[in-house]
């Protein structure tokens, strides 16, 4: 079941608008150790060449226990870990529209909350008042099934289904690149041939499929507004590297994106919308066609926006890692501003003396 997004961004009531600390509080220790799962563990019977070794297989948790207490703790406090937690949740218990869901809500908790969120910002050490934040964001990115990838964020991913076929089956990202290098399945799952995943694609419900396509891209949006706001807050020198992510984001709309496109006829674009289809030429990549994306002169500050959306759309989709749409996105926001809010804006000490040589007046203008 979808989760209420807004209702878990409505500031808590009271003085502090992210309520209590819950570091503390019986309830997110539980929800700590119920989103552990159980662990594989190793048995050692006897001793010397007679002793055996048993392997207990991990399990999982309980997705929906963690989703539950997950929303109950956000409705009492804004908690990044827990918004976290929530996100992984989504992600096993909906697929790609849950991660849609999980990467808007922990954009909206680090835009709305940023100044009382929990874990709080470190003031006796300005340089890093953040890095308790930038560390469980830059969790989703770390290395799959490293000695860190405390969450597997991206395993999540990859094991998300992108078909739903009632004959074929359910295939992921993952099951994927095993059909094409030819790997064998995991014991006890079923074999997986790139005939098997063709036959899958086209039975899964087009509208399903398009549904999975939007997720996708509303994800990885989300991810890139999130990256940017970080860096804008701890500068680029402290953010982390969410390129990985970005990455696979990028693999799945590409992917499901093409198989759309198969069904419906239109163009494959990087970026779908909200129907799975290509948003707009500029969602294409460097090998796209060329497309009148931007024909016509710029007539006002509404064409100038417009101009700017697709320039940062093209670098979101091809080129992630560059700084680009970081400066651009903050040019966006000037386009609507008059002099005197721009001054204000990147340099706000220098009004006054503006104001002294221009007149009170000529600020209101």
């Amino acid at each position: 079941m979808p989760i209420d997004t807004n209702k878990l961004l409505t500031p808590i009531e009271g003085d502090n608008p992210c309520g209590p600390d819950l570091r503390y509080d019986p309830d997110y220790a539980a929800l700590m150790e119920l989103a552990k799962g159980k662990p594989e563990q190793e048995i050692i019977e006897g001793s010397g060449p007679s002793a055996t070794k048993t392997i207990v297989p991990g399990e999982e948790p309980s997705w929906s226990e963690v989703k539950r207490g997950c929303e109950a703790l956000l409705g009492r406090a804004k908690q990044l870990r827990v918004g976290l937690y929530l996100a992984v949740a989504l992600i096993r218990l909906e697929g790609y529209p849950g991660l849609a869901q999980g990467m808007t809500l922990l954009h909206g908790l680090l835009e709305k909350f940023w100044d009382n969120l929990y874990p709080e910002l470190d003031t006796d050490d300005p340089a890093n008042a953040a890095l308790e934040r930038v560390n469980i964001i830059a969790s989703m990115a770390t290395t799959p099934d490293s000695f860190g990838d405390a969450v597997r964020f991206q395993n999540r991913i990859l094991e998300a289904p992108i078909t739903e076929s009632v004959q074929a089956g359910r295939f992921s990202l993952r099951d994927i690149e095993r059909a094409a290098k030819g790997e064998p399945a995991p014991e006890g799952q079923q074999a997986v041939t790139p005939a098997l995943v063709d036959a899958a694609f086209q039975d899964t419900p087009l509208d399903r499929l398009q549904a999975i396509a939007a997720a996708a891209t509303t994800a990885k949006q989300k991810l890139q507004a999130l990256d940017t706001l970080l860096t804008e807050k701890v500068g680029a020198g402290s953010a982390c590297d969410l390129s990985p992510l970005k990455r696979l984001l990028t693999t799945a709309e590409k992917t499901v994106g093409e198989q759309v496109a198969k069904r419906t006829g239109a163009p494959a674009g990087g970026e779908a919308g909200a129907n799975g289809a290509p948003a707009g030429p500029a969602a294409g990549g460097a090998g796209a066609p060329p497309q009148a994306a931007l024909a016509g002169e710029v007539r006002n500050r509404q064409d100038v926006a417009l101009a700017l959306d697709k320039v940062i759309r093209y670098y979101q989709n091809n080129e992630p890692s560059s700084p680009v749409p970081l400066l651009l996105t903050r040019a966006k926001r000037l386009v609507t501003m008059g002099f005197f809010e721009i001054i204000q804006d990147m340099t706000p000490e220098a009004i006054p003396t503006l104001t002294k040589i221009a007149g009170a007046e000529a600020k209101k203008a």
